[in-house]
Formats: structure tokens, C-alpha cells, sequence
């Protein structure tokens, strides 16, 4: 052909790849010059600037007509091109695998490889082709463009270019091998479709050269020029759409998957990248949760663990309800920023302190006890105490003996009260000591320490015997007949019998009596521990009731409150 220069077929491919890889090489270096410089991204800066340069003299190999010159560009992407792509390749797999302490040996070996082969095919041009002249391929259409007759350089493969591409199939292997030992370590991998392009790229032209050893493609079609296309497309979807050196999985097997609490890591579409069994385990994720959205993930707490995504030190308690019980977390979720300052994951990171919490509560509770023991003490001493101080005021006028009798009488019953709350104190609730009584006496006693001189007691017949603890009986008649005058004034009549078949006793009053609600809630608050509304005067009724072994009820009176007791029956 008497032109300089042709188009072929295979050009657009070419350049196609060119202009690819350059942009990531452009891409890469840029990133690690400004601000990026971890040897991940120089490694790969350095395996496109390869790519490219090799896309780049097939290109003009094919663009030029001369024999020498379609030589010599083959000689270049040999000695040059390929040498930085071989050994890029096995740097960038140890740099991706935080194997940086052998990059420096990869560097040296590449450029000692890269001066022998330059050096070499200097002196022999043909050390690894036999050029057989050119040959002409006839006019063809392709996708409606038509290319007319074009010249390709013929060739036979030497035994130096065999070896220098078995030599470059161990190095791919190698830095394949590199990777898989990585994944394999880590039992999973980080990113399915990441590591599927990285394989992909650096699979196709491993391929493509067995094809060319094994006779199956000829040289003049070397199938490797054209399967470097493909790294370039795998490479690019590699960096954009799968975040190659936003998500690079150095460490994460430490970070994430050894980790005993649940850890979850997020990119910054909230689409779940890793998780460790823990995480799954908790959320009952299924086989396909990677790559789920977090509101899949985390299901019904989707939104209280992301309303936390935008701070750096988000710490709030969750709570998890399973089949099994409740579980408490400490919530904390950590932004992963990329170098350039922007979000590129966050690490979500759940602490059980479902014991913690549970002792929390414990403490708590006790302390509510403590209070509410407190509250007992004051309200159930005021009644021997109201006592006291009344006869000893009637004594100071009367100078009568009696009445400083009574006042010892209800200083003795205060000593009693307090021994009995000491017993309960020291976690005896149900304390009681039983002997048989008078119940009469004890129903007036009780009623002498009230301080309503307009009120009035009402026996219903004899009361006979009962079989109790005096001093916690006064107790409950005593906060009875004090919620009957606060609830019905100091004109109130107070009424005690005994119940139509004599298996206990009832105190009833004329005053407002109970609403329907509050008769149920009283009649519960041995199950319930909860009085909204009576105080502690009726929690000490349902306390001593419960020591007893009594049944306590309320039933519905047209006028008034009444309470029965079933203490069993009583002997008159």
C-alpha cells in the first residue's frame, strides 16, 4: 500500500480502551497526588497508565504500514507496557490485601525486568517475533461501517515470547491467588459485584493469552490487545459503580466479622455492605441481606438506628423484643469519611448491656421499695403516735394514772410496729407472728389512735377470736378507719363484723365509698403492686392481708365502702 497510515477494524476498540484507562490513570493519580495516598490507589494509578500505553501502541501498531514500525511498536508494548502491567497487577493485589511490605520487592523486580527486556529487544528486535512481512486482509463491514484493505504484520511466535508469557501467567495467577487467599480469610467477601469486576479484569487477558499459546487464536489476532478492553470496562464499573477506593475491605475482617457484637457497615446509600453473624443473627437477616437497604435490614428499628446516621457520636439505648425476652443495646453509629472529606459508609456498632439495664431496673424498683417502705413507716407509726400524744395531753390535764398507761400502751405498740417493719425492712415482707387474739380489743384499740373525736365506731355483735399478728392487725384496721375519715369526714360511722358465714370479717363505713374502678384496682393490688389512687394507707391493708394468707374484697354497697376479709373462721 503506497499510504503511511490505515484504519483497521480493531482501531475503535482500541482506542476505545485508550481513552478508558487513561481517565482512570488520570483519575487515580489525581486523587493520590491531592490527597489519597494510600498505595492502593498508586498501584492502580500505575496498572491503567499500563493499560493505556498498551491500548495505545496497538493502536498505532495497526495505524502504521511500515514492517519496522509495526515491529517496533509490538517490541514496546513487550518491553515496556507489559512489564508495568504485570508487575502493577501483583502490586495493586498486594496493596488492595494490606500486603504493602512486599511492594517495594514488586517495584524492584519491575524495574530490573524493564531494563533487561528494553535492553534485550534493543539488541535482538526479533528475540521475540520471527517477522514474516505483512500480509493484506481484505475490505470488510462492520456494524454498517466499512473499512477497506489494510496490512498486518505476520509472525511466528519464539521461544522467548512463550516464556515471557508463561512468565506473565504466573504473575496473574499470583496476584490472583493473592486475592482469593484474602477472600477466602475472610470468609466473605466484601462486595460481591467489586471483587467479581476485579477478577474479570484481570481474568480476561490471563485468557486471552492461553488462547494465543495454545495455537487456538493466531498471532496477526492477538487475542490479549483486544481483551484489555474488557479491564478497562470491569476496571471502570469497578472504581464507579462498585466504590473501589471508597470500600477497599483492608482490615474489615478485624473490624467487623471478629467482633462479639453485633456490627453492621452501611455506604452512604444506606445499602448494607458487610455484617457479622451477630448483626445477622439479631436482625434474622436472610441469605440475600447484602446489599439490602438498612430499613430492610433493620427492620422495625430501621428508623431509630438511622436518625442517628449524621452524627459521629450517636449513642442511644435499644431495645430489641425477641421470642426469647427483651434485649437492651447501646446504639453508637460511626461515619467511615473518605479523604475528601465526605461520607463514604458509616459503622453501626450495637453493645448489649441487656444486664446492665436489667440491674438498672432492679435498683430502681428497690428503690421505689425503700421509698414506699419509708412512706409505711411514717403513715402506719402516726396512728399509735396520734394515740400517744392524745392521752398524754388528757393525762397533763387529769393527772390520772390511766391515761399515762394508754400513752405507754401506744408507745409499747410504736416499739412492736417498729420491730415488725425492721423484719420487713431486711426483706421479711410476709413477716408475721400468729397467736390467737380478741379481735374486740383490737378493733378499739385501733380506733383510739384515730383523731376524730366526731367519728363512731360501730361493733356488730361479738367479734370473738382470731388467729393473727396483733400488731399487724392494728395495722390494718388502723389505716382502714384513717381512709374512712379522709375520705369521709370526721362525721364518719365506722362499722365491724363478721361476715354472714363467719370465715372473717368485714369494716364498712356510711362515707362516699368506692368507685367501681378503684374497688376493682383495690381488690388487685396484691397481684398488681399498684394503688393510682388510695396511697399507702391501703397498699399496708393489702401488705398485711397478704402475710396473713387472707383474701381481701371489695364488693358493691349502695351507700359507703366495705371490705371483707376472709381470714378464715372466726371462733366467738
Amino acid at each position: 500500500m503506497s499510504t503511511a497510515y490505515q484504519l483497521t477494524p480493531s482501531m475503535p476498540l482500541f482506542a476505545f480502551a485508550f481513552l478508558l484507562t487513561l481517565g482512570l490513570c488520570v483519575y487515580a493519580g489525581v486523587r493520590y497526588l491531592r490527597h489519597d495516598r494510600r498505595p492502593v490507589i498508586l498501584a492502580f494509578a500505575v496498572l491503567m497508565a499500563a493499560v493505556s500505553s498498551w491500548e495505545l501502541l496497538n493502536f498505532l501498531a495497526d495505524a502504521v504500514t511500515a514492517e519496522q514500525l509495526k515491529l517496533l511498536s509490538k517490541n514496546l508494548t513487550n518491553a515496556v507496557s507489559y512489564t508495568l502491567y504485570i508487575y502493577g497487577l501483583l502490586a495493586f493485589s498486594l496493596a488492595y490485601t494490606d500486603n504493602n511490605r512486599w511492594i517495594r520487592w514488586v517495584a524492584l523486580a519491575c524495574a530490573v525486568h524493564l531494563v533487561g527486556m528494553s535492553t534485550a529487544l534493543f539488541v535482538a528486535p526479533e528475540l521475540l517475533y520471527e517477522s514474516n512481512g505483512l500480509t493484506t486482509k481484505g475490505a470488510v463491514t462492520i456494524a454498517g461501517f466499512s473499512f477497506e484493505q489494510f496490512v498486518s504484520l505476520d509472525r511466528t511466535l519464539n521461544p522467548a515470547f512463550v516464556l515471557l508469557a508463561i512468565h506473565g501467567q504466573l504473575l496473574t495467577l499470583t496476584a490472583g491467588a493473592v486475592f482469593v487467599q484474602h477472600f477466602l480469610r475472610a470468609q466473605q467477601t466484601p462486595d460481591p459485584g467489586q471483587i467479581g469486576m476485579i477478577l474479570l479484569g484481570i481474568g480476561a487477558p490471563m485468557v486471552s493469552s492461553f488462547l494465543l499459546l495454545s495455537g487456538l487464536a493466531p498471532p496477526a489476532w492477538n487475542p490479549t490487545d483486544f481483551s484489555f478492553v474488557v479491564t478497562a470496562i470491569v476496571f471502570a464499573l469497578a472504581v464507579f459503580r462498585y466504590r473501589l477506593f471508597r470500600l477497599v475491605p483492608v482490615g474489615r475482617q478485624q473490624v467487623v466479622r471478629m467482633m462479639n457484637d453485633p456490627v453492621v457497615l452501611t455506604d452512604d446509600d444506606d445499602r448494607v455492605v458487610d455484617s457479622n453473624q451477630a448483626a445477622r443473627d439479631l436482625f434474622a437477616a436472610g441469605s440475600d441481606w447484602r446489599g439490602a437497604t438498612a430499613a430492610s435490614f433493620f427492620g422495625p428499628l430501621a428508623e431509630q438506628i438511622l436518625r442517628s446516621r449524621d452524627t459521629t457520636d450517636a449513642e442511644t439505648e435499644t431495645l430489641v423484643s425477641q421470642d426469647d425476652g427483651d434485649r437492651y443495646f447501646d446504639l453508637n453509629t460511626t461515619p467511615i469519611w473518605t479523604p475528601t472529606d465526605e461520607v463514604g459508609g458509616r459503622l453501626i456498632v450495637l453493645r448489649e448491656v441487656t444486664e446492665l439495664i436489667e440491674s438498672r431496673h432492679k435498683v430502681q424498683r428497690q428503690n421505689e421499695r425503700l421509698n414506699e417502705f419509708a412512706d409505711i413507716v411514717a403513715h402506719d407509726l402516726r396512728n399509735p403516735m396520734t394515740g400517744a400524744v392524745g392521752f398524754l395531753e388528757i393525762a397533763r390535764k387529769t393527772n390520772e394514772s390511766q391515761h399515762f398507761d394508754r400513752v405507754e400502751q401506744s408507745l409499747g405498740r410504736m416499739e412492736e410496729l417498729i420491730d415488725e417493719l425492721l423484719l420487713i425492712a431486711r426483706g421479711n415482707r410476709q413477716a408475721v407472728n400468729i397467736r390467737t387474739h380478741q379481735l374486740q380489743p383490737i378493733v378499739e384499740e385501733a380506733w383510739s389512735y384515730t383523731d376524730a373525736p366526731k367519728a363512731t365506731l360501730s361493733a356488730d355483735g361479738p367479734l370473738g377470736e382470731i388467729q393473727a399478728d396483733e400488731t399487724r392487725l392494728l395495722q390494718l384496721f388502723g389505716n382502714l378507719f384513717r381512709n374512712s375519715i379522709e375520705h369521709g369526714g370526721d362525721n364518719i360511722t365506722a362499722e365491724v363484723g363478721l361476715l354472714a358465714d363467719g370465715e372473717g370479717f368485714y369494716v364498712a363505713d356510711d362515707g362516699p365509698g368506692f368507685s367501681e374502678k378503684n374497688r376493682t384496682e383495690f381488690e388487685a393490688f396484691a397481684d398488681t403492686d399498684e394503688i393510682s389512687w388510695a396511697g399507702i394507707g391501703l397498699m399496708s391493708v393489702t401488705d398485711v392481708v397478704e402475710a396473713h394468707g387472707w383474701d381481701l374484697s371489695v364488693p358493691a354497697t349502695e351507700q359507703g365502702a366495705r371490705v371483707e376479709i376472709r381470714a378464715g373462721e372466726q371462733s366467738e
